[in-house]
């Protein structure tokens, strides 16, 4: 089967991490021009903690589609998973809150269940050296058709979470100081012919046979994703965060407070755990190992939307609401969306047409029950500001 073109990345939006007037290797992971995820281990914490430092400030810079530049943008607000771990790397994220202001207003889909997915890209997004305003080109690959058999053996959080990452030993060849290094893309995209939309942010390297990046035998790179975070940072930032699936019927995760399970057991295979910003690190191209790997057939779909609503009230979220346009989809579909709201009327109007042809008494007070039970799972549903669309093409 015939991948899609990897090309196609450079169509999406996409930013990075800056701290001060310096670009990080830290890709941030948009979902408006209002909110986007970053990893947490890219962000300066007081000694011990996770707590932020005071001296440290931050902006997002973000790429209109392939080197356009759409400018960079303060933080106004960083919010750190509660439950992050800086000595595995569990849950490693944190949601940054900017605005870009008009008239630069869109949307940004979050890919989600990974069986979905025909294949995956890796994407590497960075400035020009020594232009610290200017993007260079994305570094971009397919993924391998399946993770590397040894993943689980050098990470047990990787192998008690295998829902929550990515693994694969695809890198970029890169240099530092005359040596010839290992630099791991900075994000993951879920790719369903003709459409992809960003699913997850590089978290950390493991170092087989060495003690960095550029003397190694073996690496392995974890992506953590991000579908099963929206929920916590829906209710965050209090706005509405995008899903993009290709199967109807998928429910993504609903708990606010998700977290990883961390294991207690030591991985099979002792390695070096790096991760964060590896900006002293220069890229040079890609290794071709791995970068024409075989992908996998996933089913077609169909298009639904879902209104958002914060947890702690049954309105919708009351914060600015993006502008219409999706990144990641096909625009010449995008009509063709069925909202929760439609599907709601319909089953009103279903359960009205049986009460107005007067079915039997019985019959009508099953259905009663049946509508009423439905419109409470439905209610529930709606508290956990996902937006979900499906809008793949056959």
């Amino acid at each position: 089967m015939k991948r899609l073109d990897t090309s196609r990345v450079l169509d999406l939006k996409g930013a990075i991490l800056f701290k001060g007037d310096t670009a990080t290797t830290c890709e941030v992971a948009l979902v408006s021009n209002l909110i986007g995820y970053v990893s947490a281990n890219c962000l300066d914490y007081q000694d011990g903690t996770t707590t932020l430092t005071s001296t440290t400030s931050y902006s997002v810079m973000i790429a209109d589609s392939g080197t356009t530049n759409l400018g960079k943008y303060n933080i106004d607000t960083i919010t750190v998973h509660p439950k992050y771990d800086p000595k595995t790397f569990a849950n490693n994220l944190a949601l940054l809150q900017f605005n870009t202001g008009n008239p630069i207003q869109f949307k940004n889909y979050i890919a989600a269940n990974e069986e979905d997915w025909m294949s995956t890209m890796y994407s590497r997004r960075g400035v020009v050296t020594g232009s610290p305003n200017n993007w260079a080109v994305p570094d971009v690959v397919n993924g391998s058709a399946s993770a590397p058999d040894k993943c689980a053996e050098v990470s047990t959080l990787y192998g008690a979470n295998t829902k929550d990452f990515t693994c694969t030993e695809q890198v970029l060849v890169s240099d530092q100081e005359g040596k010839k290094c290992a630099a791991p893309y900075s994000s993951i995209y879920g790719v369903h012919d003709p459409d992809l939309a960003i699913a997850g942010l590089y978290s950390h390297s493991v170092i087989i046979g060495g003690d960095n990046l550029c003397g190694y035998t073996q690496v392995y790179n974890f992506y953590t994703l991000l579908s099963n975070y929206l929920e916590w940072g829906g209710n965050t930032a209090e706005s509405t965060m995008y899903l993009y699936v290709a199967n109807n019927n998928y429910l993504n995760n609903i708990v606010s407070g998700y977290s990883m399970t961390v294991p207690a057991n030591a991985p099979a295979v002792s390695g070096v755990v790096v991760g964060g910003d590896l900006s002293t690190i220069a890229i040079l191209g890609t290794l071709p190992a791995d970068n024409v790997a075989s992908s996998t057939e996933s089913p077609a779909a169909s298009s639904t939307e879902k209104p958002a609503a914060p947890s702690s009230s049954e309105e919708p979220a009351s914060s600015e609401k993006p502008a219409e346009g999706e990144e990641g989809l096909d625009p010449a579909n995008s009509n063709s969306a069925q909202t929760t709201e439609e599907k709601g009327k319909k089953s009103n109007i279903v359960t009205i047409i049986i009460i107005v042809l007067g079915v039997l008494a019985v019959l009508a007070i099953l259905a009663f029950l049946l509508w009423r039970r439905r419109k409470n799972q439905k209610k529930k549903q709606n508290t956990n500001m996902i937006d979900i669309d499906n809008n793949y093409m056959d």
